[in-house]
């Protein structure tokens, strides 16, 4: 059941029933395979300690400021923990996808 929300002249439509479209994303996620559960994991572990890298990295700059640079390079490593993080969720579900596509 839909319903419109008048708000400043802008209709904002919104699903009464959200509940059923979590638990279908719910009951989707519950199925991947468990090779590819395992491999998001590694992923996500790795990706983990080379952000906790560039934290201490970051940390001995502000504890002991020994170079500019240094600062420099725990926002870089930081940074690439992060977005490899997300790029190992986002590889992890296309995956999934084209294997449930290919049966």
């Amino acid at each position: 059941m839909k319903r419109e929300v008048k708000l400043d002249k802008i209709f904002v439509k919104y699903n009464i029933e959200t509940s059923e479209g979590y638990k279908m994303i719910l009951k989707r996620i519950k199925e991947i395979d468990k090779k590819i559960l395992k491999l998001i994991d590694i992923g996500q572990m790795i990706f983990f300690l080379v952000s906790v890298l560039g934290v201490l990295i970051l940390l001995v700059h502000y504890k002991l400021y020994i170079s500019a640079e240094l600062y420099l390079i725990g926002i870089q490593v930081f940074k690439i923990g992060i977005i490899g993080a997300v790029s190992v969720i986002v590889c992890g579900c296309g995956l999934w996808f084209i294997k449930e596509e290919m049966h």
